[in-house]
């Protein structure tokens, strides 16, 4: 299945649930902020009150109803922070406290739960108590929950958090695996808890939702692996090895989907697009040949390395010659076109792939402006001038391209 059924896929996923949106930052920021209750959280605790003080009696909470809760009488407790779930231990963290009723302090609920014991219940008074079964919540949805039933909420959540985390660190490594992606979904959609973090992204930005659904799903599945990306090009700028970057960018097609208009992907590498003679000799070699997803039309992909000279020594005042490697490249790419046009039927008829040739688009990727020209203004007009000149082939430095990838990611984590 390929990646744009995958896509329509989720957009069923969502009309089903007659949902339009998931916001991913608005997902991790829930999930992260489950394991908290805000200060103006309403508390009350569940206690065997046997005092006679009508004083404290006047802070019964008779207006609360519980099922299952007949012998003991609710008190108040005000939250001064808010209070956190230890992921690990399970435990509450240190939270300061104020009881209402016996207007005192405390600096944690385990403290206050305590006191509230000592003075309610004169009979027998417990000295400590359990404050997940014994302390209720009032939740979003109106009723009255234990402090446990939120505890297991909030593992139930940090295993669902590790879930998507740990698959979409594979993804990074197998992002052609649509069986995790599907996972992915499942955990989204699985409970109504999930449900209620998707939200309408449509009526708050006004913003086309279809490009926030593929925005999203970019940014689950691919931020990490564009980074990764990135960074080759930081540890091999002085990478010679022509090898080393055919199989790069093989192995990470989104770099070069970055170099076209229009959605492509990589027909075949290293392709032999015409040109041997009756001897079988000779025949022309392109690194890639790339095809429109949706046309078909073929481009040609001519590739060297970051460390091959974009320009030799100096013509005249002001002028420099573009280099052998460069003009070799684009007589190497014209050549190519040429073959692969005249040679279309006989090449087409023996693929595994369907593809056309309508006046093939030309790309060459080699040098390194920051390294060898951006400090001397003579070279840059000169290598413009000459790029400009050439209106068939595309000439690519490896730092635009790998610039281009840096906005991208930035526009999918937002900062753009």
């Amino acid at each position: 299945m390929s990646k744009l059924e995958r896509l329509l896929k989720f957009s069923n996923y969502r009309k089903n649930l007659k949902l339009q949106k998931i916001n991913l930052l608005h997902l991790v920021k829930t999930m992260q902020n489950e394991n908290l209750l805000k200060s103006d959280t309403n508390l009350v605790i569940a206690v065997k009150s046997t005092t006679i003080d009508k004083k404290l009696i006047s802070y019964h909470r008779n207006d609360i109803n519980i099922t299952g809760v007949n012998d003991k009488k609710f008190v108040e407790i005000k939250l001064e922070e808010n209070l956190m779930l230890n992921g690990k231990t399970r435990n509450l963290e240190k939270c300061k406290c104020y009881i209402p009723s016996l207007q005192q302090k405390t600096t944690s609920l385990n403290l206050a739960a305590t006191a509230i014991s000592k003075n309610f219940n004169s009979v027998r008074p417990t000295t400590s108590m359990n404050v997940f079964r014994d302390t209720y919540f009032l939740d979003n949805d109106g009723t009255w929950k234990t402090l446990d039933d939120w505890r297991e909420k909030v593992n139930s959540s940090l295993i669902e958090t590790k879930n998507i985390r740990d698959i979409s660190n594979r993804l990074v490594k197998t992002s052609d695996d649509f069986n995790d992606f599907d996972r992915i979904l499942a955990i989204l959609f699985k409970s109504t808890e999930m449900a209620k973090i998707i939200v309408n992204l449509n009526t708050e930005c006004g913003i086309d939702q279809e490009i926030q659904l593929q925005k999203m799903v970019n940014t689950l599945v691919g931020v990490n692996k564009l980074k990764d990306v990135l960074k080759i090009l930081e540890t091999n700028q002085n990478n010679s090895s022509e090898a080393f970057w055919q199989k790069t960018l093989e192995d990470n097609s989104v770099v070069l989907a970055q170099l076209f208009y229009t959605p492509v992907t990589i027909l075949r590498s290293q392709a032999y697009v015409g040109g041997k003679g009756i001897g079988n000799t000779g025949g022309n070699i392109i690194d890639f040949l790339c095809s429109n997803k949706l046309t078909r039309n073929t481009a040609l992909v001519e590739i060297k390395t970051p460390t091959t000279h974009i320009l030799t020594s100096i013509y005249r005042t002001g002028v420099y010659d573009v280099s052998r490697e460069l003009s070799g490249s684009l007589a190497q790419l014209r050549a190519s076109k040429d073959s692969l046009t005249k040679n279309y039927y006989n090449l087409v008829r023996s693929s595994d792939s369907y593809f056309e040739v309508f006046d093939p688009h030309c790309i060459v990727i080699l040098g390194n402006i920051q390294n060898e020209i951006a400090d001397n203004n003579d070279k840059k007009q000169s290598f413009e001038l000459y790029r400009s000149s050439n209106k068939d082939v595309q000439i690519v430095t490896y730092d635009e391209l790998f610039e281009r990838i840096k906005i991208l990611v930035e526009l999918l984590e937002g900062k753009n």
